[in-house]
């Protein structure tokens, strides 16, 4: 289901396919399977507005406020091959930052990074790039609106 301005996103209803691969990713990531496995993951949608060939879906759980006005979340992507398979799985930490009401970085590792990931970004072209920082943006005013009510 390709959302028809991923720029404005808002939350949707999780579809049939991406419930199966988080099913499939329990199996394949048993170390990410309580994100995976969890009933209260917010869809974020499927990857379809980052290009032709991109296939998979996002998700966020846990959501808080943090600090005097910021955020932490967990964060979650599945890449899938052609065939539907899992290719890629990421969970990750997200916490606002304080100089941007629109930044965020994501915890890899025990390093924290401004997402999104440049060198995700710089493997995108410039119209797809532009695409991804404003549907992260959109996504970002989304969370702090869920941490003010």
């Amino acid at each position: 289901m390709q959302e028809s301005d991923p720029t404005r996103w808002v939350p949707s209803e999780e579809p049939e396919t991406s419930k199966r691969a988080r099913r499939e990713a329990t199996l394949a990531a048993p170390t990410e399977e309580g994100f995976w496995g969890a009933t209260d993951l917010i869809y974020l949608g499927d990857l379809d507005w980052s290009g032709p060939d991109a296939r998979g879906f996002e998700y966020a759980q846990s959501i808080k406020a943090w600090g005097d006005d910021g955020f932490t979340y967990t964060y979650g992507v599945l890449q899938l091959s052609n065939n539907g398979s899992i290719t890629q799985s990421l969970v990750c930490a997200i916490r606002s930052v304080t100089h941007d009401p629109l930044g965020f970085e994501m915890q890899l590792g025990a390093e924290w990074l401004p997402g999104p990931l440049e060198a995700w970004l710089s493997s995108l072209d410039a119209a797809t790039r532009a695409v991804a920082v404003e549907r992260y943006r959109a996504i970002i005013r989304w969370v702090r609106s869920q941490t003010l009510r």
